[in-house]
């Protein structure tokens, strides 16, 4: 490949760079006043994941969450 070639390929990832920095942008916007919606699109995006392949889909917990889980069922229990 020479190098005229290279210099339109790397152009060409920038500009699709460029295009994902700017939508990723945008989906920011629309979902950061409703905290919930982030919420559906994460689990939106774990159910697509798990569409594609079976495997084991490792994410993360908010330990806040759980803790105040443990705070309530002990609640419940005593």
């Amino acid at each position: 490949m020479g190098y005229e070639q290279r210099r339109k390929t790397r152009g060409h990832g920038s500009a699709g760079r460029r295009t994902a920095v700017t939508k990723a942008a945008s989906a920011a916007r629309i979902l950061a006043p409703v905290p919930q919606a982030m919420q559906l699109r994460y689990l939106a995006t774990l159910f697509d994941i798990a569409g594609e392949r079976s495997s084991t889909i490792v994410f993360p917990f908010p330990i806040d969450l759980m803790q105040a889980w443990r705070a309530q069922t002990s609640a419940q229990g005593s």
